[in-house]
């Protein structure tokens, strides 16, 4: 229950404290007063969005402030909101809100700074808000299948959920199929081609640095003849009968003989005797090198062959055998991407179906229990109806099938007959303003039982009804008053006599400067706004009389009211 709003430099409020009781409240005053203002502050500090024009012109910023009596046993969302905070257990609840010029807010819940959309999360299980446009949700079809989901209760909304989820993986499998399937021409051509050049590589056969050993082997093939008549001639020039060798051996013994005589005799035998040893280890090399020499035209062309084999395959793949067998590999892993997109085909398509299934046995269970809540919701607010003078009217909420959205299968639409004998329709096309209002004050009766919110608000509720239909909204509204904070905007006199809190809404100049004041009423006072409300721009006795009679009868029918509810809401 909302105990106290407080707001400073909101548009025309300047400094305002409004203090609510339980029951009806009502809020009157002339038109463009700011009537509506107060209760759009209660929405911004409740999450709704905002901008800098709020703030009154000439100030920074705007406050506005929320004080709540939390129910003794709250709603399971609110309870799991609260402990996320570390509210629970508490009695009383703060909500507030900073707006500045350049649109920037800091919210509060307690002392502690959260988001708006804490606030909102928060808010709407505090206060539901009809204002002046939602007339127009209850003309759009859209919206009847929430409020009957709502109706239906939170095993509805779970199933709901789960069936969201669901289709949006399904939607999500959906896309991967065509994706696939799109693409699989393109698959089979790509496939093709790496196939064939996989298969070119490994025919190959080839070992990484290959090209380098068979370059090196090349050389030699193609020089044999050359290189064995060079290595001929060289081993004929050390080892022939008169070669160096022989020239060496005869220096050598030569000075050999004289090495005792001196020193340097001895070095340079010794040197001698060293180039005849590297000479003979020469000649023996040169004839190893020239016998493992084989001149092999064969093993020439397929060295041949097989470089330019490589050569072809570089020009395609890389430089190098060890580039071509990376490409190779990556090949065989694409490959293998490729052929297991087929079987992710065939794996995402089980997947579907038995989605598909799981989806239609999902929608099934969530249209049988829509249906069983729109034969109780119909019955509910008929009854609502006939308290509020429609009791010839007949009301349904037909449900219809309609291809699968994250909601399900159904497609709802809440229908009426104003008038026995009349076709059941759409109520955009038969439901005049009085009656949209009492549709909306019906639905909102229903709903307020199954949300447990603990506070209601209807902005001007009364638009397009009047007379005894207007005395039934009012006394609906106070009805309802029993069990909820009703907190209501209004014109109509009906409506005001039948408060329990009546404050009046007024618009003053000071020093040259507008804003609003807001008075709570009683006695003569209440009186004269009730006249005001009557009479218009001119009071006279005969309204004050009125307004009194007004104010005697409203009693009655409230004390009435009292003791038909005991305490609690009636159909």
């Amino acid at each position: 229950m909302l105990l106290e709003l407080v707001v400073r430099n909101f548009a025309l409020l300047d400094e305002v404290d409004v203090e609510f009781s339980p029951g009806l409240n009502v809020l009157t005053g002339e038109t463009g007063t700011g009537k509506s203002l107060l209760m759009d502050a209660l929405a911004l500090v409740l999450g709704q969005r905002a901008s800098g024009e709020v703030v009154r012109q000439g100030e920074d910023k705007a406050t506005i402030q929320a004080r709540f009596l939390l129910p003794a046993n709250p709603p399971s969302q609110l309870q799991e909101q609260l402990a996320q905070l570390g509210l629970e257990g508490e009695e009383e609840l703060i909500l507030s809100r900073e707006i500045t010029k350049d649109g920037r807010s800091r919210c509060r819940l307690g002392d502690s700074l959260v988001t708006v959309g804490t606030l909102a999360a928060v808010g709407q299980w505090l206060v539901d808000i009809h204002g002046q446009h939602a007339h127009q949700s209850l003309l759009d079809p859209k919206t009847h299948l929430f409020w009957l989901d709502d109706f239906a209760g939170r095993k509805t909304k779970i199933l709901v959920s789960q069936f969201a989820e669901l289709f949006a993986e399904a939607q999500k499998i959906q896309r991967k199929l065509a994706n696939l399937e799109e693409n699989q021409r393109s698959r089979a051509r790509e496939l093709d081609l790496l196939r064939y050049e996989l298969e070119e590589i490994q025919a190959a056969n080839l070992t990484r640095g290959e090209e380098e050993e068979l370059q090196k082997e090349h050389k030699r093939l193609a020089q044999a003849q050359n290189l064995s008549s060079v290595l001929e001639e060289s081993r004929a020039a050390l080892a022939d009968d008169q070669g160096i060798i022989a020239l060496l051996g005869e220096i050598s013994s030569s000075l050999q003989q004289f090495a005792p005589l001196d020193k340097e005799f001895a070095q340079v035998s010794e040197q001698a005797a060293d180039l005849l040893y590297q000479a003979q280890e020469l000649s023996h090399t040169l004839r190893t090198l020239g016998e493992e020499i084989v001149y092999d035209p064969e093993r020439l062309a397929f060295v041949e062959e097989r470089l330019a084999n490589i050569s072809k395959l570089e020009r395609k793949y890389g430089k190098g055998t060890a580039a071509i067998l990376d490409y190779a590999a990556n090949i065989e892993k694409r490959i293998a991407e490729l052929e297991g997109a087929a079987e992710d085909s065939a794996q995402l398509a089980a997947k579907q179906k038995q989605l598909q299934q799981d989806l239609a046995d999902l929608a099934q269970k969530i249209h049988e229990k829509r249906a069983q809540a729109a034969e109780k919701m119909a019955e509910e607010v008929s009854s609502q109806l006939a308290a509020l003078r429609l009791e010839k009217a007949t009301f349904k909420v037909q449900i219809s099938p309609q291809p699968w959205d994250r909601t399900g299968g159904d497609r709802v639409e809440m229908l009426m007959a104003p008038n026995p004998g009349e076709g059941l329709a759409p109520l955009a096309k038969i439901a005049s303003g009085g009656e949209i209002s009492r549709i909306m004050l019906a639905l909102k009766c229903v709903l307020a039982e199954i949300d447990k919110i603990g506070t209601l608000i209807f902005d001007e509720i009364d638009t397009g009804i009047g007379g005894r239909t207007l005395q039934a909204v009012a006394e609906r509204l106070s009805l309802l008053g029993q069990s909820r904070q009703v907190i209501c905007v209004t014109h109509a006199p009906q409506i005001a006599s039948m408060a329990d809190n009546h404050f009046a809404i007024s618009k003053e100049s000071e020093k040259g400067r507008t804003k609003t004041k807001i008075r709570q009423l009683a006695g003569s006072d209440q009186v004269e706004e009730l006249a005001r409300m009557l009479g218009g721009a001119q009071v006279t006795d005969l309204t004050r009389g009125h307004a009194k009679e007004m104010l005697r009868l409203a009693r009655e029918r409230k004390q009435g009211i009292k003791q038909a509810a005991g305490g609690h809401p009636t159909s």
